[in-house]
């Protein structure tokens, strides 16, 4: 982040400089008051980006509209990939940036805490986020302390590159970034997911690469699991047997050839 430099007027007092600085504070905040029942705004405006590097060029990364969950005192900042708008390479590594020049949305969050005005980052690992979820208390109890969110952090199908080819999972965390680990296989891909008010539970889909050739096509086998925030389980929901004879009906009575 860069530093602003303040030249004050010797007659100016120190009351004048600490509202200055908790006015810089407040500025930092503004962007975002709200609850984020989805996946959290991206702001268009340029000037309240921070840009990577000591010249700012190359690539940048920018500081979003904060997220403040209802339940405990943190604010969350999610970190995003700015296109270099001067043209030329962006300077994304290879790791991040697939033949289509896919980034992504966020590549980390910004935890800070309302009352010490500590921070610190979601975790230390590359990864690609694409939507960060909170939630109330009425929905659920536990899972208002809690942070979700669509993560592809693994290079499931060895290309060596982590893009929007490699599966995504659900991810969670508490509400101060601690504790974050996946939720759903990350060797899965994420379909979508319901959150069963009041029970804390979540309801996954997801789909399996059956063949092992390294894509999630729609022919392909979908599994159904339930998270249950209580217990920190997750459950496959389907037997082996129930999905065979589901898709043995389904053969058989939408696929076979009348007559």
């Amino acid at each position: 982040m860069s530093m602003i430099t303040m030249i004050l007027r010797p007659g100016m007092t120190r009351c004048m400089h600490t509202l200055l600085m908790a006015g810089a504070l407040l500025f930092l905040l503004a962007c975002g008051t709200g609850r984020s029942d989805g996946p959290p705004r991206v702001g268009n405006d340029h000037n309240d980006k921070e840009k990577s590097g000591p010249d700012g060029g190359g690539s940048t990364f920018g500081i979003e509209e904060s997220i403040q969950p209802d339940s405990g005192g943190y604010a969350l900042l999610p970190l995003s990939v700015q296109r270099d708008d001067r043209g030329g390479k962006s300077g994304l590594s290879r790791s991040f940036d697939s033949s289509e020049e896919y980034a992504p949305r966020f590549w980390n969050i910004l935890f800070l805490d309302l009352r010490t005005k500590a921070t610190h980052l979601l975790t230390d690992r590359k990864i690609m986020i694409d939507a960060v979820h909170t939630y109330t208390h009425e929905q659920g109890e536990l899972l208002s302390r809690n942070v979700l969110y669509t993560v592809i952090d693994k290079d499931i199908n060895k290309d060596g590159r982590l893009d929007y080819g490699d599966p995504s999972h659900l991810g969670i965390s508490a509400l101060d970034g601690s504790g974050f680990r996946a939720v759903s296989p990350v060797d899965e891909d994420l379909l979508g997911w319901e959150v069963v008010n009041g029970d804390d539970a979540i309801v996954i889909r997801t789909r399996v690469d059956t063949d092992a050739d390294g894509a999630y096509e729609a022919h392909e086998e979908i599994r159904l699991h339930v998270f249950d925030l209580a217990s920190g389980r997750l459950e496959a929901v389907v037997t082996k047997e129930l999905q065979m004879k589901m898709n043995a009906l389904f053969t058989e009575q939408w696929l076979k050839k009348e007559g």
